[in-house]
This record gives structure tokens, sequence and C-alpha cells, in this order.
């Protein structure tokens, strides 16, 4: 269990900081398809609140 928590967390920064690279990529390059960087930061949110939930019960 504490190998997946490590795991989780490692993916969830990767995810928010990814996210913070597509939304400064959209702020200086404005497009119409947005839908890659919303999946993106969606993943990220949901992975994140999920390893949040794993850390408070752990």
């Amino acid at each position: 269990m504490d190998l997946f928590a490590k795991i989780m967390g490692g993916i969830s920064i990767l995810l928010l900081c990814c996210t913070v690279i597509c939304g400064l990529w959209i702020h200086s390059n404005p497009q119409e398809d947005h839908r890659f960087h919303f999946k993106l930061s969606l993943a990220a949110v949901l992975v994140s609140l999920g390893t949040i939930i794993l850390f408070m019960f752990r």
C-alpha cells in the first residue's frame, strides 16, 4: 500500500506539472481545440484528489 501511495503521488505531481505547462501554452498560443488540455487537467485533478484521499485514510 505504501508503494502504491508513492506511485500515485508521483503521477499526481507529473500530471499537475503537465497541466501548468498546458495552461501556459494555451495562454501564450490561443487555439480553438482545447480538448486535450481539458482531458489532461481533468485527469490531474481526479488523480490528485484520489491521492489526497488515499493519504488521508492511510
